[in-house]
């Protein structure tokens, strides 16, 4: 069956907002302690239209990216954790240009 425009369902949104509270960074630690107690460089949870948490994502200096899901009723669904590696060795080319 076809719906109209205005019948169509629509994806509920969620609203993105800085995160800062302790609380928080301290749920994120206990669920995925990769950081080792570090300061979080950058904070966003996401909230749904009533106002609950449904996303946490943070980000440490270090590298780690933690990813928080949280369900309607306030439990831990899903989480991720990714580190980002950066190379601090010279490349080949580069260093074979530096001597000629």
């Amino acid at each position: 069956m076809t719906r109209k425009a205005g019948q169509r369902r629509q994806r509920p949104r969620l609203y993105k907002r800085p995160v800062t509270s302790p609380e928080v960074f301290d749920l994120v630690a206990q669920v995925m302690p990769v950081a080792a107690g570090a300061e979080p460089s950058d904070a966003h949870a996401w909230f749904d239209g009533r106002g609950r948490p449904r996303r946490i994502k943070v980000q440490y200096p270090n590298g780690w990216t933690v990813t928080v899901g949280i369900g309607v009723d306030g439990k831990v669904t899903t989480r991720s954790a990714t580190l980002k590696l950066i190379s601090t060795t010279v490349p080949a080319s580069a260093q074979e240009q530096a001597s000629a």
